[in-house]
Formats: structure tokens, C-alpha cells, sequence
């Protein structure tokens, strides 16, 4: 994987995008193991086990909108700077915007691993839907960062 001084914008936008592509499937391979091992199509209790469902929503309703935002702040606040900074500041933006929505994921796997809820399956599945928004184009990484990936 390449160091943020490295200049080779190709590896740079391949390198992020692989990243946040293992986060997503980190959460979606918890979730395979959630619906093997919990009895899906359990009823949805309001008290106990549900409590984590409770909380995935609120983490949810959290990280998702304030991935985005993080994600902005970080690019803006490096666009001064020299193209290894800026280079960096996109990757991590990046990451960590995707990084939020994981945890977000991984509660949804861990409330149906505990309920066997199949709706707490969609739950992970939209916020998987949403880390795939983070995960950089060419358009996106040569507007944040002012550098032009090469066709390969």
C-alpha cells in the first residue's frame, strides 16, 4: 500500500478504494454469519434484545450524516497545501467517513446475531449501500486533490 508522500495518484485512488471495499464486506460477512447463526424470522420485542436495534437506528441516524460532513471538513481543510497533504486528507476523509458507517453496520449485525430479526438485515444493508458512497472515483479524487490519475 502506498505512503501518503508517495505521489503516484493511481495507487493512491486504488489504495482507498480497496480500503473502504474491506470495510463494507467486513460488515457484510458479519452479517452472513448473523443470519447463519441466529433463527431468522424471530418476532421484533420492544424490550430486551431490540434495546441494540434501538441503538443501531440512533448510531445510524448519526453516523450516516456526519460521515458525509467529516468527509468535506477534512478535504477543505487541506486544499492549501501541497499535494502529498492533500493527498492524504482525501484518503482519509475517505476512510474514516466509511469507517463510521461500519460501525453503524456491525451494531445492525450484532442486534440481528441477538434477535434473529431479518429487518435488522436491511439495516446493515443500507448502511453497506452508503459506504459505498464514499468509495472515491477518478472524478473525485482529481477535484479534491487537484492531481491527474493516469489511465492504466
Amino acid at each position: 500500500m502506498p505512503t501518503p508522500g508517495q505521489l503516484d495518484p493511481s495507487a493512491q485512488l486504488r489504495s482507498t478504494q480497496i480500503v473502504i471495499a474491506a470495510l463494507a464486506l467486513g460488515v457484510l460477512i458479519f452479517a452472513g454469519v448473523a443470519v447463519y447463526v441466529a433463527p431468522v424470522g424471530a418476532p421484533i420485542e420492544v424490550r430486551g434484545k431490540d434495546v441494540l436495534a434501538i441503538v443501531a437506528v440512533c448510531v445510524t441516524l448519526q453516523a450516516l450524516p456526519l460521515s458525509f460532513l467529516v468527509r468535506a471538513k477534512l478535504v477543505k481543510a487541506a486544499l492549501e497545501h501541497e499535494p502529498a497533504p492533500r493527498i492524504a486528507a482525501f484518503r482519509a476523509s475517505r476512510i474514516a467517513a466509511a469507517a463510521m458507517c461500519e460501525a453503524a453496520g456491525l451494531l445492525w449485525c450484532v442486534a440481528l446475531l441477538f434477535s434473529g430479526s431479518a429487518l435488522y438485515l436491511g439495516g446493515a444493508v443500507v448502511v453497506v449501500a452508503v459506504m459505498f458512497l464514499h468509495v472515491p472515483t477518478r472524478e473525485s479524487f482529481e477535484e479534491a486533490t487537484g492531481e491527474r490519475v493516469p489511465n492504466t
